[in-house]
This record gives structure tokens, C-alpha cells and sequence, in this order.
């Protein structure tokens, strides 16, 4: 986008923001920079940013399946599920906030796990749950509505709880969403939300922005169920891409009976 005389990722600020200060922990550690030692510095980042919370990840996800799977096959289905059958590990190699936001639901869920099912009521746990559902929202912008589920489920289990410790640690995320937004872009307000202003359709040195004339699945020209068909089944569908999520609507038809 262009903004101010000044081009801008649409992406959130907060995301770079932390990148920034893994990259300058590596190279005061390791002496790299990013100039001469880009493959070194790209990976290792990537390693810090990427891998090593997904496999946290997997570890709790392998531990509530432990935990509340009533089968094996249920357990190490879930866990192989996980680790193989989305598209998340082939993410793992790029910088992006799909996986950051996809681990960030798995901690969050964790926490809100142990204390739905398990009963725990540690202003801890409650932290937790706060703190990554509203990091996740940070990442994914329509994750919004997972941040406000987690938030009343918890509010109705224990307002106290939730008000005391839920709230606060999820401010410090979406406090610094907003704050590094406007450090960034002098406003509060997400490039997302100017979708379709001339922030997004602008003609730089008399070359049209891609979004004057954007092509594929950017042009929205769709009408509302073909759009749909194509998330779904389609060629870029979440079913297409992933099949194995065609087995959430079995197991939701299961539960229901």
C-alpha cells in the first residue's frame, strides 16, 4: 500500500516489530548480519520464529490428546493430523503470520482447556489463555471472533478470574498491536480496514497499483456461493488443500447424535 509518500506492507507492524528484535539477538550473539550472512540469518530466524513454537505445539496438542482422547487411535490420529496432514508444515520454512497464529491458537487452547475440562481455576491458566488468544488475533485479523469465544467461555466459567487475569495479559498484545500500528502508520486503524481507498489504488510514477487492476482470486468479482465454492472444494480450497478437514464435518454430525 501507499501511504504518506511511503509504501507500506498491508500486514500489522507488531509481527516485523518482534522479528526485528530475534534478528538483532542472532547477530549479537552469532556475529551474522543480514547482508553477508543472509542464509544463515534467514534460517536461523526462521527457526526461532517458526519451528521451535510449532513443536511446543505439537507437544501440547500431543498432551491433551493424551489427556482427553478416550482411544489410541483417537491420540495418535490427532497427533499425526497435527504434525502432517495441513498445510502449516510447509509454512514453517517461510516468514509469515499464518504460523505464528496457528500456535498461538493451540496455546491458547491449551489453557482454556485446563480449565473448562479440568476445572483448574489458577489465575495462571487464565493469563495464558488471555494473552495468546488476543496475540492470535494480532496475527490473523479474523481470528477475532476465536479471541471473543475463548474470552466468553471464560467469562462464563469465572468473571472473576477472566476480568482479573484474562483481560489485562490480553491488552499487552493488542496494546502493542496498536501501539506499533500507530508508531508505524500514524493511526490506530489496520491497513485491512482501507481496503479499496486510494491507499490500496494509487498510481506511483504512472505505473497502477495491482489493486487498480487486481487478477485471480483478488478480483472478487464472484458471486457470494462461488466464492465459497471456491474456499471450500475449490482449487485454492481449505477442503481442496486440506481433505483431512472434511473430517470435522463428520465428527460435528457424530457429536450432534
Amino acid at each position: 500500500v501507499y501511504f504518506n509518500n511511503h509504501f507500506y506492507s498491508s500486514k500489522p507492524p507488531l509481527l516485523p516489530v518482534m522479528v526485528a528484535g530475534v534478528y538483532r539477538g542472532v547477530k549479537r550473539i552469532t556475529g551474522w548480519n543480514l547482508l553477508d550472512h543472509t542464509r544463515e540469518v534467514t534460517r536461523l530466524t526462521l527457526i526461532i520464529i517458526n519451528v521451535l513454537p510449532m513443536i511446543v505445539a505439537l507437544i501440547l496438542l500431543a498432551t491433551m490428546a493424551e489427556r482427553y482422547a478416550t482411544t489410541n487411535a483417537a491420540k495418535i490420529y490427532t497427533v499425526i493430523a497435527a504434525s502432517f496432514a495441513t498445510l502449516l508444515t510447509t509454512f514453517l520454512v517461510t516468514l509469515n503470520n499464518h504460523t505464528v497464529a496457528a500456535y498461538g491458537v493451540v496455546f491458547a487452547l491449551f489453557a482454556t482447556a485446563r480449565i473448562l475440562a479440568d476445572g483448574r481455576r489458577h489465575g495462571f491458566y487464565f493469563a495464558l489463555a488471555g494473552f495468546f488468544a488476543a496475540f492470535t488475533c494480532t496475527n490473523e485479523l479474523p481470528a477475532a471472533l476465536f479471541g471473543l469465544t475463548v474470552f466468553g467461555l471464560l467469562l462464563g466459567v469465572s468473571s472473576r478470574q477472566t476480568i482479573l487475569f484474562f483481560i489485562p495479559a490480553a491488552i499487552l498484545p493488542l496494546g502493542a498491536f496498536f501501539y506499533t500500528n500507530y508508531l508505524a502508520t500514524g493511526g490506530w486503524k489496520p491497513f485491512y480496514a482501507y481496503y479499496g481507498s486510494e491507499i490500496y489504488r494509487y498510481t506511483y510514477e504512472g505505473v497502477p497499483s495491482y489493486w487498480m487492476e487486481p487478477k485471480g482470486i483478488d478480483r472478487s468479482v464472484d458471486s457470494t456461493w462461488v466464492y465459497f465454492l471456491h474456499c471450500t472444494i475449490g482449487h485454492h480450497g481449505i477442503l481442496s488443500l486440506s481433505p483431512i478437514f472434511l473430517l470435522t464435518l463428520f465428527s460435528w454430525i457424530n457429536v450432534k447424535r
